[in-house]
């Protein structure tokens, strides 16, 4: 996160001058900046748990200093005594580039995360086999996104009405919503108001 932070500073501080040359040239520091740091971050290992802005707890952590330090400059925004500075010499301009860079890595995540969940569709249509499922734990997405408690209550939310596969780490041993060897939980008929809840690939 500390890379995004010294992105965002280095475009912040183009902001303040008009200069035909400074201005673009922080710019484009950060922008080389922000492009390394893509670069870094896609080939980021996934098994340290991490995704391109890092670990998701993390991520959420760290919100909230970024909207507090937003909605002071907000605050000061509005004061006269700042008015004819942010009228005459302020430029926005080269904060597109952390925005940008944020809005991209999270456009490469939603990617990935439609992948798993094809290759999460995949796997419950197919009968229960110990040795296709360590062929489907092992691939990039499915260690990236999915959490060792989660696979067999993401196998009933995703399979069809047709499909009785439970997908399951057998080497994890700890809490679990339900047993995965034992019956599991029709959602179908226990959704609220009676309304039919529909499978995520059947969607």
């Amino acid at each position: 996160m500390i890379e995004i932070i010294g992105i965002v500073f280095i475009a912040g501080a183009a902001i303040p001058f008009r200069s035909s040359f400074l201005a673009p040239a922080l710019a484009v520091i950060a922008g080389y900046a922000a492009w390394k740091f893509a670069l870094a971050a896609s080939s980021q290992p996934v098994d340290t748990d991490l995704l391109a802005l890092g670990y998701q707890n993390t991520q959420r952590a760290q919100v909230f200093p970024f909207l507090l330090v937003a909605f002071v400059l907000l605050l000061l925004s509005r004061q006269s005594l700042l008015e004819p500075i942010a009228r005459h010499s302020w430029q926005q301009w080269p904060l597109i580039v952390p925005v940008g860079l944020v809005f991209a890595m999270h456009l490469v995540e939603l990617r990935e995360w439609r992948n798993f969940e094809a290759l999460f569709c995949a796997e419950v249509t197919q009968p229960n086999d110990q040795n296709r499922d360590a062929a489907f734990f092992a691939q990039r997405e499915v260690r990236r996104f999915g959490w060792n408690w989660e696979f067999p209550s993401l196998s009933v939310l995703f399979r069809n009405s047709d499909s009785d596969h439970i997908v399951s780490l057998s080497s994890y041993q700890g809490w679990q919503p339900f047993d995965p060897a034992g019956v599991a939980p029709d959602i179908i008929r226990s959704a609220s108001h009676n309304a039919e809840l529909s499978p995520v690939c059947g969607s």
